[in-house]
């Protein structure tokens, strides 16, 4: 995923420790005079620490906090906001990292809405250099996330997802 693939209204949703692996991107788009707002959800607001502090001097970005337990920002989960501002119509392109089941979430969501999404998907990397097989997904003819993503297209990946929601699920 390189920031000329986004559209120029982009969502970028993270949870977690997915809100490292994009905050670059987030930069980088906002460079190029894209419209870039970050939903970030945790659990507790315990876990915010400086975290929004240093993203708005990294970025220029403020962050959309959303916290489950309710102490900080919007009272729910990031995909619970995401979901209703990708309703809104607002974004051409949906970017979400974080655990495969709020992935899982935004790629159905962005089906559903005719939404271009990329999902970084959380993975095992054992060599970080596609020979071992560890972050293969077999089903998608070898895709492997160490070399071949971590973002895919949700389109490329949501059949998989779908077979795995059990997994995703639990």
């Amino acid at each position: 995923l390189t920031p000329q693939e986004c559209g120029s209204k982009c969502l970028i949703v993270a949870g977690g420790t997915g809100l490292a692996s994009v905050i670059t991107l987030a930069k980088e788009l906002k460079e190029l005079g894209k419209q870039v707002e970050v939903v970030w959800g945790v659990r507790s607001g315990d876990y915010i620490g400086k975290v929004p502090e240093h993203c708005r001097k990294l970025t220029g970005i403020d962050l959309d906090i959303c916290t489950e337990d309710c102490t900080q920002g919007y009272c729910g989960r990031a995909l619970d906001k995401a979901k209703e501002l990708i309703e809104k119509g607002m974004y051409d392109t949906i970017i979400s990292s974080g655990p495969n089941k709020m992935s899982y979430n935004i790629g159905e969501l962005s089906l559903k809405e005719g939404v271009k999404a990329y999902l970084v998907l959380e993975s095992v990397f054992e060599c970080g250099m596609g020979l071992c097989g560890s972050c293969s997904l077999k089903d998608l003819g070898g895709l492997r996330l160490c070399v071949d993503g971590p973002a895919v297209k949700a389109s490329r990946v949501i059949k998989y997802l779908r077979r795995m929601k059990e997994y995703i699920n639990s």
